[in-house]
């Protein structure tokens, strides 16, 4: 039946411009263009004039922005809502926004057909189809992509040139673009090659994080029963809360995701998302949960939002799964309400504070110190009364039993030996728990290793794929948490084994062909020590971050400088810290060079002296991201220097953040009040009521005697060991892990400290106005008038113990008393200040306003250098 009035969904682009001329001349019928105002930036008196020029009988403009973000955005949010636990369903929620404004004009306005411009590959056809027959099913609808005969952009374009519709859209330019409050797509053109990368010309809301500001901005916020209500302390509407999320983000280089999705249809698409408002929302939102939700309510909530989010992202908005599921999860908000703060730098952001009064944490009942109680026969009886069911189950299953004496068929040595090892062995001979951590590069490598003996002809095709398959699945299981390493299989390998035996059979124990635990542990060490190492360089440059971005929010202040713990002379508050981020670049690049001494793979060392199997140990390499293989296969597996490094390298490290942590702690004192610590970092005392202690930098500097122990039991562990593998390696985790986590717990709580301390102008200047801290410039100025530096010490130190016996400072004697001691001295003195004596300090390094800027713009380019260098590794 022919159509009496079209309802077209048009966004002024180029298929629904098409597809508005197409219908006119098909149907030859009322056609009305309807736009939707979801809050994306267009001129439209200009797609006003385009619609009624491609031949629309009416146009209609419809603000849709405060429903779309109120009643689609903030409820899809309350569920964490992700598709394939990535995509952030900007474009899946505008679609089904912009249906329930068609359907209400089309009722109000006698409409008979809804038209719509998605092309027949894509997903936008089932979410607008499946949204408008939930919600009108007494409605046609048609689709120009479905009718015609074009098959391309190309066709397109050359149809509107023939029929002389008007577009703002160009043969070269082969971008598509959607775009809505919630996020900007970018899709199609060089991006349809997966092997392109993104070029930042090509954003439009977000600043490329090499170019964002060189600070970090914290934004704060707020929620109500899971829907947020302001930003910065600033109650906001719905649609001006997403716009300044927006603004914040953007310019912070935060919120561009690069996804390879699955569409409907089973076909894979590319998209350039930037969605800098919806990223700090649900990275927020999780982290109020956290304190917020009980345990057994969000693990509920958790089972719906993979479920939600593919059901939104399929067009089932308005069905009834999806309504059920909103009742519940709007259920499990009900008392997430409270306050959270994320740090934005340079394209990186993390929730770094929650306050909420409706929390279930407490510390009385977790700290480790005194608080709330547990009674020992309250753990007792609750644990009985728990382990009731699963001891009733092993019984009836038959699987309580008691440890055999002998379990020798679980040792890959079993067949030389008689009996199996005594308990009291099994327990002091396996390297669980402490080498767990490993377990997931234990993976990768053995994944590497199969490819390797596929590619040698020692694995057949069937053979590689399934073990392949079989890794795949034990490395989901394990990050699922659903495996527990059995300390009696010794050591991660074994258990690997085993896992891939319990799944393909005895295929899982050639995993083990021309390959021993020696190389195997060896190699998984290697990849751990690539990735922790380089997580610790990224630690120490976000460390040097907090240290220059206050640097230059407290560019100006004059502080003394100390030697002795004695006023010496002055400086920049700018330059003290300045020092430190000099420090923490040498600490930063020892380790990068121990990363570059550590590139050789060891894999295929096998038990230290190769194998006669004919392996390729540079494909091994190859495969894991190492430059070559290991030059000698003894020293693959005996090797420890790199651990050896970097012990001693953390050594300094923590050396330097002791340093700065005693430094901090005698400027916070209340002998010097140069420095407020933020409360949150600090302790009380359980006696005396007015004690603010700065213990995180007390414990600090007392680790850093820790990780000092730490490279001095590896060194003796190393020190007399013959080559080849031995045993006492296997304690080099310990020492190795022990400095590692040290170092990544102090370097993240200095930056907290850094970011938030205070600094006191006040007490600094006033620190030097005594001290006698002007008596070298005094001596400075004699030698400027010819005096030797000996002689002039020796009339300055005169004028210091004249000062010292008067009471007064060396700068307040009066001009008599310092012409007594040198004719050379007259009036000029009495203009030295401080400041500008620090100003004319110019030598290279120095404190002066042209030596310290230049300092500062060096380290700059320094710190940009390592975020573009890892910018681009990431990419």
């Amino acid at each position: 039946m022919k159509p009496k009035h079209i309802l077209l969904a048009y966004s002024g682009g180029l298929d629904t411009s098409a597809g508005l001329h197409f219908l006119k001349h098909h149907f030859d019928c009322k056609v009305t263009a309807y736009c939707a105002d979801l809050g994306q930036k267009e001129d439209w008196a200009r797609i006003h004039e385009r619609a009624l020029a491609a031949g629309a009988d009416q146009f209609v403009l419809a603000d849709l922005k405060e429903t779309f973000v109120r009643d689609f955005v903030f409820p899809a949010l309350k569920a964490n809502a992700r598709y394939e636990r990535t995509y952030l369903l900007g474009t899946p929620l505008a679609r089904p926004a912009i249906v329930q404004g068609l359907v209400g004009y089309a009722r109000d306005h006698g409409v008979d057909v809804l038209a719509h411009g998605c092309t027949q590959k894509g997903n936008d056809q089932v979410r607008f189809e499946l949204a408008a027959q939930s919600l009108a099913p007494e409605l046609r609808t048609v689709a120009p992509w479905r009718m015609w005969s074009l098959k391309s952009r190309e066709d397109l374009l050359e149809y509107c040139e023939r029929h002389r519709v008007p577009l703002e859209h160009s043969a070269g330019d082969l971008l598509s673009h959607d775009e809505n409050l919630a996020h900007r797509t970018t899709e199609g053109g060089y991006l349809e090659h997966v092997e392109n990368a993104f070029r930042w010309e090509h954003a439009a809301w977000i600043t490329p994080p090499t170019e964002a500001p060189d600070r970090v901005e914290t934004v704060r916020v707020t929620y109500r029963e899971g829907v947020p209500v302001a930003v910065d302390g600033d109650a906001l509407g719905p649609v001006e809360l997403v716009r300044r999320l927006n603004e914040i983000g953007g310019r912070n280089g935060v919120g561009l995701q690069d996804i390879v999705e699955n569409r409907i249809n089973g076909l894979k698409v590319r998209g350039i998302f930037e969605n800098p408002a919806l990223v700090l929302l649900h990275t927020s939102h999780e982290h109020l949960e956290k304190v917020t939700l009980g345990r057994d309510v969000e693990r509920l909530r958790n089972l719906l939002t993979d479920d939600y989010g593919d059901v939104v992202y399929r067009g089932l908005w308005f069905s009834e799964e999806r309504r059920v599921m909103q009742a519940l999860i709007d259920a499990s908000q009900r008392f997430v309400s409270g306050d959270v703060w994320v740090d934005l730098y340079k394209g990186s952001h993390r929730a770094t504070r929650v306050a909420s009064e409706r929390s279930l944490y407490s510390r009385d009942m977790v700290t480790l110190h005194r608080g709330e109680d547990i009674r020992g026969e309250d753990a007792t009886g609750f644990l009985n009364t728990i382990s009731m069911r699963v001891r009733l189950e092993a019984t009836r299953k038959g699987e309580v039993e008691m440890e055999p004496a002998d379990r020798s068929q679980d040792n890959p040595w079993s067949g030389r030996f008689a009996r199996g090892m005594s308990a009291r062995l099994t327990a002091f001979n396996t390297s669980l728990p402490i080498e767990e951590r490993l377990f997931e590069c234990d993976v990768e490598g053995t994944r590497a290793h199969v490819s390797m003996l596929n590619a040698v002809g020692l694995l057949g095709d069937d053979e590689h794929r399934a073990l392949q398959q079989a890794l795949d699945e034990v490395l989901a299981e394990w990050r699922a948490g659903a495996i527990k390493l059995a300390p009696r299989l010794e050591d991660i390998h074994m258990n690997l084994e085993a896992l891939l035996v319990d799944k393909v059979g005895q295929l899982g124990k050639k995993t083990h062909s021309a390959r021993s635990r020696n190389d195997q542990q060896a190699t998984a060490q290697r990849l751990y020590f690539r990735r922790s190492t380089r997580a610790l360089i990224d630690a120490i440059h976000a460390c040097q971050v907090e240290l220059y971005a206050h640097c230059r929010r407290h560019a100006d202040l004059i502080m003394p400088s100390y030697t002795h713990l004695q006023r010496a002379e002055f400086t920049h508050y700018a330059h003290w810290l300045a020092t430190y981020v000099v420090m923490l670049e040498r600490d930063r690049s020892r380790f990068e060079d121990a990363l570059r001494r550590a590139d050789e793979c060891p894999l295929g060392g096998c038990a230290s002296t190769g194998t006669s199997l004919g392996i390729d140990r540079e494909l091994s390499a190859r495969l894991l991201g190492f430059s070559r293989p290991t030059r000698s296969s003894i020293d693959a597996v005996s090797n420890r220097d790199y651990l050896l490094e970097f012990v001693n390298h953390a050594a300094i490290l923590m050396i330097t953040l002791s340093r700065l942590s005693e430094e901090i702690i005698t400027f916070s004192s209340q002998e010097f009040g140069f420095l407020a610590l933020d409360d949150a970092l600090c302790t009380g005392s359980s006696i005396m009521p007015q004690k603010k202690n700065p213990d995180v930098l007390e414990l600090v500097r007392g680790k850093s005697g820790v990780v000092v122990g730490n490279a001095t039991s590896l060194l003796v562990i190393c020190k007399a060991l013959p080559l080849g593998y031995n045993k006492d390696l296997q304690e080099d985790k310990t020492a190795w892990f022990s400095a590692l986590d040290n170092c990544m717990s102090s370097l993240a709580l200095i930056g907290d400290v850094v970011q938030t301390m205070t600094p006191s102008a006040e007490r600094m200047v006033a620190a030097t106005r005594s001290g006698h801290i002007l008596a070298t410039e005094y001596a400075n100025y004699l030698v400027k008038k010819g005096l030797p530096f000996r002689d002039a010490h020796r009339v300055v130190g005169g004028l210091v113990k004249r000062a010292e016996a008067d009471g007064v400072d060396v700068a307040e004697l009066p001009l008599a008393v310092l012409r007594d001691a040198s004719a050379l001295f007259d009036e000029d003195i009495r203009a030295m200040s401080v400041r500008e004596v620090a100003a004319k300090k110019n030598s290279v390094g120095s404190c002066g306003d042209v030596a310290l800027p230049a300092l500062l713009q060096e380290l700059g380019a320094l710190l940009d250098d390592y975020a573009s260098r890892r910018g681009r590794d990431a990419g």
